[in-house]
């Protein structure tokens, strides 16, 4: 009964339109045709598209309904034969089929490393699959999952690059890819999944501080393999922007003596003893020019307070927030995967005579014939 009042309504609307709803509801019936890959079943089409067809405001469910009917009862309604409908079909496999040939969906590779819990030894030593896409966030909550672990609100853990030979530690932005790490010129480092004991004061401070910017006085050791009298440790003054690190003889000074963009900069939490730092808290930086030559130095500060403000600011420079929001979980960035299975495009509802003419002549060539144009 209610087959035939459809039929009846569709015989009552001008040919073009009853032309663009069939090439409509033939379309959506493809799709969800396919609904174990692109995960859009009849329901979640009639969710979409109800309250585009009828023009509502989404809150009356009865055009979702009737999206529904059109979509499931599509054939006895438009009154089309099974071959026709298999024809059509078969069209669209053949074309997902070419398209998966000419664009094969990349795999990412994956390797079997060691990343340690807490501190480097054989009773925290955990074989992980790291994808090239796996994030820090990703790899600590990895590891603590086989552990066991179910960390607190109030608990920081985080990833670590540890270098054992240089004495340094670079906790890792959650966001950061972790894999590169094992195939870097930085041999003796390891990942080691730890509690991050400054990030609550690191927060505090970014949270209550006025502006983006950080400025003062740092100990500046120049880069080794200078002349010897240049390998003392000299107060300088410092200021970090959004994009440059400056360096300046002293806070009256006009001209900044040396200056480096901050995305070439790659900071790491504690100096070599042989270096003989002049206190406790001190930063290796390592910069990298845009030839990928590099350069090291040092800086040292006068409290741990001192030394946490400028890694966080220094890390929010670079990445942003510090620490992910309550309940998100970044996910690696997965490949987009192109999904268009024809270029036919549909029959406007609007528009001259002469363009319905023109897209109307459209549903009437051989679907076979579109294989060419992919």
């Amino acid at each position: 009964m209610r087959f035939g009042r459809y039929q009846e309504l569709l015989q009552n609307l001008p040919q073009v339109n009853r032309a663009t709803l069939k090439a409509l509801i033939t379309h959506l019936y493809c799709i969800q045709h396919f609904s174990d890959e692109n995960q859009m079943n009849v329901h979640n089409l009639a969710i979409v598209f109800g309250p585009t067809l009828f023009q509502t405001d989404g809150q009356n469910f009865k055009p979702g309904r009737v999206v529904e009917d059109l979509v499931t009862y599509f054939r006895p309604i438009f009154g089309v034969s099974e071959q026709e409908l298999q024809k059509q079909l078969s069209v669209i496999k053949a074309i997902i089929k070419l398209r998966e040939k000419r664009n094969p969906i990349p795999q990412s590779p994956a390797f079997i490393c060691t990343v340690y819990l807490e501190e480097k030894g054989n009773k925290s030593e955990h074989s992980v699959q790291i994808p090239a896409n796996m994030s820090a966030e990703e790899l600590t909550k990895t590891v603590l999952g086989m552990r066991g672990i179910h960390s607190e609100t109030t608990e920081y853990w985080g990833c670590s690059e540890v270098d054992e030979m240089e004495e340094t530690e670079r906790p890792l932005h959650f966001s950061e890819k972790v894999l590169h790490i094992f195939h870097s010129d930085r041999s003796n480092c390891n990942l080691v999944v730890k509690k991050h004991g400054h990030m609550a004061a690191m927060l505090k401070y970014i949270n209550s501080r006025d502006g983006d910017s950080k400025n003062g006085p740092i100990k500046f050791r120049m880069p080794t393999g200078l002349l010897a009298f240049n390998t003392a440790f000299h107060e300088h003054y410092f200021m970090l922007n959004n994009t440059m690190l400056r360096m300046y003889k002293e806070i009256r000074s006009q001209r900044p003596e040396k200056e480096w963009p901050v995305k070439n900069l790659t900071i790491y939490l504690g100096i070599k003893k042989r270096i003989r730092p002049p206190t406790s808290w001190g930063f290796t930086v390592v910069y990298k020019n845009d030839r990928q030559e590099k350069t090291q130095w040092y800086l040292a500060f006068d409290s741990v307070k001192i030394m946490r403000e400028w890694f966080a600011a220094f890390t929010f420079v670079q990445h942003g927030n510090l620490w992910p929001e309550e309940g998100a979980i970044v996910q690696a960035p997965r490949t987009n995967i192109e999904t268009r299975l024809g270029n036919m495009s549909l029959i406007p509802i609007r528009g001259n005579e002469n363009e319905i003419r023109r897209s109307l002549s459209q549903i009437t060539v051989d679907p076979v014939t579109l294989l060419g144009n992919v």
